[in-house]
């Protein structure tokens, strides 16, 4: 079982986010240990701003200097550089305890057991109660009415990072931007691969009919599209490919997530078959460059593999 959230403007089928959960929970153990998201990383939490500080696509050492200049943080961020550097250029052990995953909000999950544990340290960590329960500010009125002030997939980020120590081997179930997770507006919608379409709702752009002829196909039984598609009525069959994942350990900077594990799809690199030892493969440009490196990694694996294998 999973429990999670989604953004009111996003696109999704029950039938085929079943499918997708069943992918995780055959290809990945322990499943109910899971997070399922697409991830962003930041170097660390403002008490004030009640947000992230230093924004990172990833988590690497170049993504980590440009996140101490807030290169690519809001300028309402930026106006406070001067702040920010004296917070996180103490030293670098320092930094790396304080910076934390998220899981971008459109869509994100937890396994059942994962919940749990998050629940667990929410009641009884100190430092959890202390990140909820933020001094009231007079610029920010709504903390005097009881109302939640914190942006919910940053906070979440931050106790889930925190809860999940480096004690913890949990596994970061990572959505690909643009392929499993999509966001409009784009021409590279896959139906096969997509789980979830964000900004179904944006404005100036009225997506309504395309997802909708997507929608009867995913939820047509087979004997109906089989039958409509000899009849030309119905172009193709849009069900979704179930995923299989790899994991192997994060290469984030994170202090925290040093024992944690991502998983990653590599069931979309089975549209460049056949993905064998010494063959040419060719990854299509349309595919999102996440993916691309996905595709890429298993292919070296397998061909280091088959190397070893004729070696021996």
């Amino acid at each position: 079982m999973f429990v999670g959230w989604a953004d009111s403007d996003l696109w999704m089928v029950p039938a085929r986010l079943q499918t997708f959960f069943n992918g995780i929970v055959a290809s990945v153990h322990p499943y109910s240990w899971s997070w399922v998201g697409n991830p962003m990383h930041w170097l660390r939490f403002d008490p004030q701003l009640l947000g992230g500080m230093g924004f990172m696509w990833g988590s690497s050492p170049s993504d980590e200097r440009s996140a101490i200049e807030l290169r690519m943080d809001e300028s309402s961020h930026r106006a406070r550089l001067k702040e920010h550097r004296a917070a996180v250029n103490i030293n670098l052990t320092a930094r790396r305890r304080e910076s934390f995953v998220m899981a971008q909000g459109s869509f994100s999950a937890f396994g059942l057991a994962a919940v749990g544990a998050l629940l667990g340290f929410v009641k009884h960590a100190d430092e959890a109660r202390a990140f909820l329960q933020p001094a009231v500010r007079a610029d920010l009125p709504t903390a005097s009415h009881g109302k939640c002030t914190l942006p919910t997939d940053v906070g979440m980020g931050w106790l889930t990072t925190h809860a999940f120590n480096a004690s913890a081997r949990i596994r970061f179930v990572q959505l690909v931007n643009l392929l499993e997770l999509f966001v409009w507006p784009s021409s590279r919608f896959n139906i096969n691969h997509s789980v979830a379409v964000h900004l179904a709702n944006a404005k100036h752009g009225n997506f309504d009919e395309t997802l909708g002829y997507y929608d009867a196909l995913v939820r047509l039984p087979r004997t109906a599209v089989t039958s409509s598609a000899k009849s030309g009525s119905v172009a193709q069959v849009a069900p979704l490919v179930p995923p299989r994942y790899t994991c192997a350990p994060t290469r984030w900077l994170h202090a925290a997530t040093s024992t944690w594990l991502e998983c990653v799809n590599v069931a979309q690199c089975d549209m460049w078959q056949p993905v064998l030892p010494g063959a040419n493969v060719s990854l299509d440009r349309w595919l999102p460059a996440p993916a691309r490196m996905v595709c890429e990694q298993l292919l070296h694996s397998r061909r280091v593999a088959q190397d070893q294998h004729e070696q021996t």
